[in-house]
């Protein structure tokens, strides 16, 4: 649908970045990165070459279907629905006999039959078999060859009371007939020969239809060896934000309050510091009060961990946990002393550094939700550190911090801007008049910069245009709110596209000359349309657009890609990826990426989707990093990927919550 808001015309001139030097938050904020030639191709999991997968049943024990190398079984066997008890859990047998059901395709089970259907992909929609009920279940087959004795990893994403069977033998079966969803990582023992996937599928008691579906991806045994492709070195950093690359440099943050400086070209960390509420607190307020004396000795132990770990011997394992122990201690010694200005937020989906810090080329500058600021030059020596713990926000934050003329602008709940030569504070600014009105307007995208006129101006992700030097709204009249939005404004050249986390492309010409109100040239809507695609209960568009070519490139947090010709506000094609999520909100976190021509798709456990630009998809490859966080514990899980792609050169880094990949072509 294209919508077109008639404003009044002006000539337009508009500068893309106030620094073209400055890197951050996904590269100059566009996620564009035209310098770079990334592979297409990589590779870091254990491998399940010599598995094999058919819906048909075998009719003996010999090698057939097809190769499950990619961790995808893709076409099932349905049969279904069948009414079930209103208080059915797993432990309930809804079929009797259904732990041995063996079916071929078009055997009768009660009154239906077993359908073979297809998937592109790892989602099977189940919803037009539950028909919008939720005491019914559904059941589905697939058989999976295997030469020998192994082990493999499912990752299952299904309704709330789900049962999994392997040859006969329950390995999930849920007691809570109120669970909204199950996610869960499995351990599969496959024997030598056939073997038979069985899953009962129920809907939630709470959410219905967004949870008939069943979702499904198979990694090889945690505990092999992993082979690896265009993978030029991993590094035990992970964290739910991206690196920025700096000369032979990487600068992270990680939890909770560290920035890290790493070779790019080893994974080795070079120098890291620790920036905690004691670190923050001016030296005349430590020396005043003897609170302080205990977090002293705290802080410098962790400083002494933080000088080891830049060292040719790095830390071990056990150094990096009492790090960590002693970070836990020192907050808890200092939550006392001031409990609201040394209190963590508890809302924080992303934890308390999942933000990509921002360098000018000679600095670099770091932002965390404890409420600190820090800058450092490029070896780790700190210009300034300042706190102004402003509280919470439902979900937390998950803004990254921008820099602009000698400023540096974060947004916690308000939007605060510092001198970033010495950290002192300019102004800040309220998002709204009335704090009951916050979460309409609310957002954890972070903004992009433009001007207009040659005034200096930064674009919210609620729609709002702010004035850097003052921060003054001079743009918002509420028609691109809406309640808590996440994805980046991009802007190129003299126009903004905005898309809005209910699915509106807002495409807004900017005028020429600036004022205290101004008004867009034109204003396009076009509405994106997920509907016959949203098979998880997470509706929204999370990931950032990529726009290039004329396209705008959007990513529903389903894996939908939509793609808008910009001058038309009219969309091009849709097509649902054959990407992984987390859990049943179906959250992609990661923004779309673009480097050498080629669109990057991350997904939430890190299978990447490499296609070309254009009017047409083309898939280039199909790329995964499959590792397993706590392999053998109850709480295993496929490695979760909410960082954005970031692209150097030939390079391309992915960070999971476990690890930094640099990944390198030839």
């Amino acid at each position: 649908m294209r919508v077109l808001v008639p404003v009044v015309l002006f000539a337009v001139i508009v500068c893309a970045s106030a620094d073209g030097q400055t890197t951050g938050w996904r590269g100059d904020g566009s996620g564009c990165y035209p310098n770079a030639t990334p592979p297409t191709t990589w590779e870091s999991t254990v491998s399940l070459k010599g598995l094999l997968w058919q819906a048909a049943k075998p009719k003996d024990d010999q090698p057939a279907g097809k190769p499950l190398d990619d961790g995808v079984i893709r076409e099932w066997l349905l049969a279904g629905p069948f009414d079930a008890p209103k208080d059915a859990i797993g432990e309930t047998e809804v079929m009797k006999g259904e732990a041995d059901f063996a079916p071929s395709a078009g055997d009768k089970l009660g009154e239906l039959e077993w359908k073979a259907t297809a998937s592109d992909g790892s989602l099977v929609s189940l919803a037009d078999l539950s028909a919008g009920k939720t005491d019914v279940a559904v059941y589905a087959c697939a058989y999976v060859y295997a030469p020998a004795d192994a082990t493999v990893v499912g990752d299952f994403i299904f309704g709330g009371r789900s049962v999994v069977w392997v040859n006969g033998k329950a390995l999930f079966k849920p007691a809570d007939k109120d669970m909204q969803w199950a996610g869960k990582t499995i351990s599969l023992p496959l024997r030598k020969g056939w073997n038979r996937l069985l899953v009962r599928n129920m809907p939630s008691m709470m959410y219905k239809t967004y949870s008939a579906f069943l979702y499904a991806t198979f990694r090889g045994d945690p505990k092999a060896p992993t082979e690896s492709k265009n993978v030029l070195w991993s590094a035990p950093l992970g964290g739910a934000a991206a690196p920025t690359v700096v000369g032979d440099r990487l600068f992270i943050q990680s939890e909770p309050c560290d920035l890290i400086c790493v070779d790019k070209n080893t994974g080795k960390v070079l120098w890291a510091r620790s920036n905690n509420y004691y670190e923050a607190t001016p030296e005349a307020d430590r020396k005043a009060r003897p609170e302080f004396e205990g977090a002293g000795k705290l802080a410098a132990e962790i400083n002494k961990l933080n000088d080891a770990w830049g060292s040719p011997a790095g830390l071990t394992r056990e150094q990096l946990l009492a790090k960590d122990a002693a970070q836990k201690k020192l907050y808890e010694t200092m939550k006392p002393i001031d409990a609201a200005k040394y209190t963590f937020t508890k809302e924080q989906d992303l934890g308390m550094a999942g933000f990509v810090p921002v360098s000018d080329g000679k600095r670099v500058w770091a932002w965390y939700v404890s409420g600190i600021a820090a800058c450092y030059d490029l070896d780790g020596n700190r210009k300034w550190i300042a706190l102004d713990n402003r509280g919470a926000q439902h979900h937390g934050f998950a803004t990254s911090p921008l820099l602009v003329g000698g400023k540096l602008i974060v947004y916690m709940g308000d939007i605060r801007c510092l001198d970033a030569e010495t950290g002192k504070p300019l102004w800040v600014k309220a998002i709204c008049k009335d704090p009951k009105d916050h979460w309409a307007v609310a957002y954890t995208g972070t903004p992009a910069l433009s001007s207009v006129g040659g005034v200096p101006m930064f674009i919210t992700p609620n729609g709002d245009i702010d004035r850097v030097s003052d921060g003054e709204k001079v743009f918002g009249d509420g028609t691109m709110s809406g309640g808590f939005q996440r994805p980046t404004p991009v802007v190129v050249g003299d126009t903004v596209y905005k898309l809005d986390s209910g699915g509106t492309l807002h495409i807004l010409k900017l005028p020429a000359e600036a004022d205290d109100r101004i008004r867009p040239a034109s204003h396009v809507k076009v509405r994106l349309d997920a509907s016959g695609y949203r098979l998880f209960f997470g509706d929204a568009w999370q990931a950032s657009p990529v726009v290039a070519g004329g396209l705008v490139y959007c990513l529903h947090n389903s894996g939908l890609l939509s793609v808008v010709d910009a001058e038309k506000g009219e969309v091009v094609y849709r097509k649902l990826l054959d990407l992984d999520v987390n859990d049943g909100w179906g959250l992609i976190r990661p923004s779309l990426a673009m480097a050498g021509g080629k669109l990057f798709a991350l997904g939430g456990t890190g299978t990447c989707v490499v296609f070309e630009s254009g009017r047409e998809f083309k898939q280039i490859s199909r790329n995964r990093v499959a590792a397993v966080v706590g392999p053998g514990q109850w709480w295993q899980r496929f490695e979760r990927f909410a960082a954005s792609p970031a692209f150097d050169g030939r390079r391309l880094y992915l960070r999971g919550e476990a690890k930094l990949y640099c990944i390198e072509g030839p």
